[in-house]
């Protein structure tokens, strides 16, 4: 390839990359594959007792608790509810074989997640 081949060819590549219909439709083409990444696959890659919360299952979470504490002292008290210091929680810790899954991770506040770390 010639000198004049690479400078045609790179310049055609700059200009396809720059081309605002190119640039949505590769936009459209990411989306599409963000929303095809399930949480229980991004759960597989992670090891089973890990601590590590992957930004998938904390977003999901998040979404699920609607930004507050779901501490509750009993079946017949109301969630806490607090939107203030919030902390992922592992229901079953990891030391004890608890998966950093949707199921198994719910918000805390820290009053709340300190509490429930004291009396396990």
């Amino acid at each position: 390839m010639s000198y004049s081949e690479l400078i045609d060819e790179l310049t055609n590549m700059a200009i396809k990359k720059l081309d605002p219909e190119e640039r949505e439709s590769r936009k459209q083409i990411t989306q599409n594959k963000s929303l095809k990444t399930s949480t229980s696959a991004v759960e597989q890659q992670y090891k089973q007792n890990s601590r590590y919360i992957p930004s998938v299952i904390k977003r999901a979470v998040w979404q699920r608790d609607k930004g507050r504490c779901v501490f509750k002292e009993s079946e017949n008290h109301s969630p806490c509810g607090s939107k203030l210091q919030l902390e992922y929680h592992h229901e079953i810790p990891s030391a004890n074989g608890g998966q950093s899954n949707l199921e198994n991770i719910k918000l805390n506040c820290k009053r709340h997640n300190v509490h429930q770390t004291n009396f396990k």
